[in-house]
């Protein structure tokens, strides 16, 4: 069973990573369809009113807000993957053993992770593509619910394929974290906001 509670350790490591920052490696440009205020009037240092041409979306203040939400989730799912780590990290070193660590699972890193998935459907999005990244966010939390189901499963049977089922849902999980920092990024970029 140790050797079964190792293999778990060790493949369900990733789960931190998803916690982790994003890739900037690949920015890919998409129009923007929301309105979009083409002049700005501003005054000149001589105190002339000049049009300047904008292209931020109309839409800025709704999509500011669902950044707002989704950092506050996201920082849930970062502080998640911390415990989760911390766990990992005391069955290895055997401070809690395969019991403990399947009670934890079940009683503590479950019911969370459900919560804030439950929280990430229930924000509205302004646009098509919040709604994207909500859903590309969703989909990352829902396949890591059953990544953590799986790998209580392996403790409670003993069944190692479990694992490698558990392995493939988070592989899923870092490309969906992946994605979601891309167009982050892209969101962020449009509507020249910070996260």
């Amino acid at each position: 069973m140790k050797k079964l509670i190792f293999l778990i350790v060790m493949m369900t490591s990733v789960i931190g990573l998803t916690a982790c920052g994003s890739s900037s490696d690949n920015t890919e440009t998409k129009k923007v369809d929301a309105d979009v205020t083409p002049l700005e009037t501003t005054t000149s240092s001589a105190g002339d009113k000049v049009e300047v041409e904008t292209n931020i979306p109309s839409d800025k203040a709704e999509v500011k807000s669902y950044l707002d939400e989704v950092k506050t989730s996201y920082i849930k799912l970062s502080d998640l993957g911390a415990r989760w780590d911390e766990l990992r990290e005391a069955s290895t070193t055997g401070e809690i053993d395969d019991y403990e660590l399947g009670v934890l699972i079940q009683e503590e890193v479950l019911p969370a992770n459900m919560a804030l998935l439950e929280e990430l459907e229930a924000i509205r999005t302004p646009n098509d593509e919040t709604t994207e990244v909500n859903e590309i966010l969703i989909e990352a939390i829902g396949n890591q619910q059953l990544a953590f189901t799986e790998i209580l499963s392996a403790i409670e049977t003993g069944d190692s394929s479990k694992i490698t089922s558990a392995n493939a849902l988070l592989n899923d999980v870092r490309k969906n974290d992946r994605e979601f920092g891309r167009k982050i990024e892209q969101l962020l970029s449009d509507y020249n906001l910070e996260f």
